[in-house]
């Protein structure tokens, strides 16, 4: 008997080993878990389907080349997914100026302490993230989470530095406002 919510069939771990294996049926099941709730994650995130889903297809691809360099004592098969998805959508921020390109090892080792330490946070930060305006949230997005200077945020964004600034300090003044429960 299945019940809501819990996956039937292998858990993720083990999906992660078959595919890194080259298991295409562990992968066909990894991605009909996750892809939906990926997809949306990434179009809340950037907030233009097209560039969402081309995303969620890079960061499927990933899986199926990277599913063998996954180790479970470093965190969860979720915030090893999250953290490919968002290493893909800040890729696709900064691939206008190649001298902005990811380095993925350190955003890794930024985003995945926290997706990992509280899963609750992470939901109630993309909702809070989701009440700022669309120019405040990319700011923050690209400049907190993305791990780029205030400097390299402008440019990819195409505003000026000032501009930038007086976005990202009203945004996180608003996420402090929403998390502490403020109106």
């Amino acid at each position: 008997m299945s019940h809501p919510g819990v996956p039937e069939g292998p858990d993720d771990r083990d999906l992660l080993a078959a595919i890194g294996l080259g298991d295409r049926e562990a992968f066909r099941r990894f991605h009909a878990r996750h892809a939906g709730r990926v997809l949306g994650y990434v179009r809340r995130l950037c907030g233009d389907p097209t560039q969402a889903e081309e995303v969620v297809q890079e960061a499927f691809i990933a899986v199926w080349q990277r599913a063998g360099s996954y180790r479970p004592a470093l965190g969860t098969p979720l915030g090893w997914l999250y953290t490919l998805t968002r290493n893909k959508l800040v890729d696709h921020w900064r691939g206008r100026d190649p001298a902005l390109a990811v380095d993925a090892a350190d955003l890794d080792k930024m985003v995945t302490p926290l997706i990992q330490s509280n899963a609750d946070l992470v939901l109630s930060l993309d909702r809070a993230l989701h009440t700022l305006s669309a120019e405040q949230r990319r700011a923050v997005q690209m400049a907190y989470f993305g791990g780029l200077t205030y400097e390299e945020t402008a440019r990819a964004l195409s505003v000026p530095l000032g501009t930038l600034k007086s976005r990202i300090r009203a945004g996180l003044t608003a996420l402090r406002a929403v998390l502490e429960g403020r109106p």
